[in-house]
């Protein structure tokens, strides 16, 4: 586990933001003025009653709730079970292989890397699919960044105040 677990969660952690990604193409359609519509990540699926759009939409939920929402559950389980050594500051073999997860941050906010996948999983997963290229689309999406941009400077989730400094301004 301390030696398997560390290269697992980083690799995950670098493909996250692309599967996600990935994951999301399988909804939207473009529709033409006829009010027909082609998935954009396949044109040749007629979007709507056809049985390979179906098909398509069945597989982009089976890949988002397997990857994005998947990694998102078992970091939050792998989190919960270290908790208790995380906090307490006393490292066990399991809060050693996850500390990738938690190390940059403050004890207090250890769970950080929670937060900042769902701003991911929002940002470049749910509201690519959200009335793409719309007005709505981009209130949204700044609605989101807004708000985790306050919690982080209210949480100041890192341990250095440089990298609290450079995430915010980033954000």
């Amino acid at each position: 586990v301390e030696r398997l677990l560390p290269p697992f969660l980083i690799l995950m952690f670098l493909l996250y933001p692309v599967v996600t990604n990935i994951a999301f193409e399988g909804f939207p359609c473009y529709t033409l003025e006829g009010g027909q519509g082609w998935l954009i990540a396949d044109v040749t699926i007629e979007c709507g009653a056809s049985e390979e759009h179906a098909h398509a939409v069945l597989l982009a939920w089976l890949a988002v709730f397997l990857y994005p929402v998947g990694l998102m559950v078992l970091n939050l389980v792998l989190l919960l079970w270290a908790h208790h050594a995380i906090i307490q500051k006393k490292p066990t073999v399991l809060s050693r292989a996850i500390a990738f997860l938690y190390r940059e941050f403050d004890v207090t906010c250890f769970w950080w890397e929670l937060a900042e996948m769902l701003r991911k999983f929002l940002l470049v997963g749910l509201f690519v699919v959200v009335q793409p290229g719309s007005i709505m689309q981009i209130a949204l999406g700044t609605i989101v960044c807004a708000s985790f941009l306050m919690v982080q400077l209210q949480a100041k989730p890192y341990k250095s105040k440089t990298d609290d400094f450079l995430a915010a301004a980033s954000s």
